[in-house]
């Protein structure tokens, strides 16, 4: 059987604190909703040959040396 984990609150900068503090400190820290709305609108996806998302950097090669065009997944 495995033990209750144990919940730590802790700074960005990795300060153990106390539960009333992280409270009344998390929303500074944390991501609101406009933050996790802006992060989903980079989030497009793109299916075209060749081209990728604009949230994730290109390869340097494709996968087992293939081009960076070669059609990994058909669509339809």
């Amino acid at each position: 059987m495995n033990p209750e984990p144990i919940l730590l609150r802790t700074t960005p900068e990795g300060e153990i604190i106390t539960e009333a503090r992280w409270e009344r400190e998390k929303a500074d820290w944390l991501p609101t909703g406009d933050d996790e709305a802006y992060v989903q609108s980079l989030m497009a996806p793109v299916t075209e040959p060749g081209k990728m998302a604009g949230w994730i950097a290109a390869p340097a090669k494709g996968i087992n040396g293939k081009p960076m065009d070669f059609e990994y997944v058909r669509f339809g």
